[in-house]
């Protein structure tokens, strides 16, 4: 078949791949951003135009919707990380060498009979061996070298930009589930390829022969400053971020992506007294705001606190032996029994207004998030190290009281939930349930009577009653509310005692 040629003022390569970029089918964006993330070589470095062409793609990409867009978008940026890596270990042993990687024997032979035969023909036709050399594309060692340092360079450049781009353009407060979703898999893929220390997942490279700071331990003593735009991206600000997403997005996925990313970050060096005060310091705010959390009589705020609550006890407590507060004052026992204990009392408050009346504790004292912290705490103790086995006895009197507790507050909540109704509100005698959940209702009116009058003015009841706020109005939604306390608290106390079980 005859090539055509493109005719005069038809597009040039350069602007096809522009439109590539760009186009509205997905589908050919991924397929561009193959082209663009492999190679026949791994050792091949990126030109600046396709540095260029990808970072222009993922920025126009970052919140595509399409979950198979996504997934081919991780797999040709995992073969681009790869890639990075090799380039950017290649380079440096041209760098630090002054030659390129010595290839196998036979490999050598099969260049050295290809350059001779070259030479020798070349001079047959008049040129010089340097001529020939060049052609054949066999660099001077200085041009090598400078070549093997800007490769370096650019990947360098290229991690920082990617970095940025997941961060500062994904990741930002009231961004769209597809953007915090990619911006979560392109960390995922930086953090396991250029984290200091560890090694990369790329054939011949133990790790990226340079530091990426930002994914290292965070230093909380560092000037808020530093996030400033022109700056780049620090590790304090993406563990911020990401404590940011596991907090405020409504999305499970992701609050799990960002859960799995703190858990395997790095920890702040114990050895630099100040910055473990500093982040002892930050942790100690972030947990407060965790217990808050865990109160709400939201679900989705409460699971997003006993997240925060699960990682900072696995990697502040447990790992590094800090002391945080949960309400437990004593200092005879160890920083993660301390934790454990704080909690443990909350429940036991929490508790205890449920006995006193449903309704207010319904409102003030939810159970579920606390309980769902507890069970992650559970699951976080290892039973066979050694601080654990010191304080044995403790830890299984500690066990046995959150078990106790769980059975006390099913006892509480049953005898709402074994009425004679599917759903506990109706009732096959209404008029037998309506009276007992009444007479709850009327002891929560006659205990906040008093607070009725004095708060008038206070506007912080929260929309829990179906619009209506403080404890006047109508007894339908009330039942609801107390209903769903009772459902949510013993869906936790199953997951805390099957915790305990095992």
């Amino acid at each position: 078949m005859d090539t055509q040629l493109p005719a005069a003022g038809s597009l040039s390569m350069l602007d096809m791949l522009n439109q590539a970029v760009f186009h509205p089918d997905l589908s050919v964006r991924g397929d561009m951003l193959g082209l663009l993330c492999e190679s026949r070589k791994l050792a091949t470095p990126l030109s600046d135009t396709e540095y260029d062409l990808l970072f222009k793609l993922l920025r126009v990409s970052a919140s595509a919707p399409s979950a198979d867009f996504r997934q081919q978008q991780f797999g040709a940026l995992t073969t681009l990380a790869a890639r990075l890596v090799t380039v950017a270990t290649h380079a440096d042993r041209i760098v630090t060498t002054g030659r390129p990687p010595v290839p196998s024997q036979k490999i050598r032979h099969r260049e050295r009979a290809r350059r001779e035969e070259a030479v020798a023909r070349g001079r047959a036709e008049g040129k010089s061996e340097a001529q020939v050399l060049s052609e054949l594309g066999v660099l001077p060692q200085d041009e090598m070298v400078r070549q093997a340092k800007a490769a370096l360079q650019g990947v360098e450049w290229a991690v920082g930009k990617w970095l940025d781009l997941a961060v500062r353009g994904c990741l930002y407060p009231g961004a769209g589930f597809a953007k915090v979703a990619m911006g979560l898999r392109w960390l995922d893929i930086l953090t396991a390829f250029f984290t200091p220390g560890r090694p990369a997942q790329a054939p011949d490279s133990a790790m990226a022969p340079f530091v990426v700071s930002a994914l290292g331990s965070p230093d909380f003593r560092s000037n808020s400053s530093s996030t400033r735009h022109g700056a780049g991206v620090t590790a304090e600000e993406i563990v911020t971020v990401l404590t940011q997403v596991l907090i405020d997005d409504p999305f499970d996925a992701n609050r799990a992506s960002a859960f799995a990313l703190l858990t395997s970050w790095p920890l702040v060096s114990a050895d630099d007294n100040d910055a473990a005060a500093a982040a002892r310091e930050w942790a100690s705010q972030l947990l407060r705001r965790a217990l808050h959390l865990v109160s709400s009589t939201r679900a989705g705020e409460s699971e997003s606190g006993a997240l925060i609550i699960r990682w900072l006890f696995r990697k502040f407590v447990v790992l590094q032996g800090m002391r945080l507060d949960t309400g437990d004052r004593s200092r005879d026992v160890p920083g993660d029994l301390g934790f454990a204990a704080g909690l443990l009392s909350r429940i036991v408050q929490c508790r205890q207004a449920a006995e006193r009346n449903l309704l207010d504790a319904a409102q003030h004292f939810p159970l579920h998030g606390l309980l769902t912290a507890a069970q992650y705490v559970v699951a976080e103790i290892d039973y066979q190290s050694s601080d654990v086995q010191t304080h044995a006895v403790q830890w299984q009197q500690w066990l046995q009281a959150l078990a106790q507790a769980a059975i006390d507050i099913c006892s509480v909540v049953l005898s709402v939930l074994t009425s004679a109704s599917p759903e506990g509100n109706i009732p096959a005698s209404f008029r037998e349930m309506e009276t007992k959940i009444d007479d709850i209702i009327r002891s929560a009116e006659e205990m906040n009577i008093g607070d009725s009058v004095d708060g008038a003015d206070d506007g912080d009841d929260e929309d829990l009653l179906g619009g209506e706020s403080g404890l006047g109005g109508s007894a339908g939604p009330r039942q609801q509310v107390i209903l769903s306390y009772c459902w949510r608290a013993v869906k936790e106390v199953s997951g805390v005692l099957a915790a305990v079980a095992t």
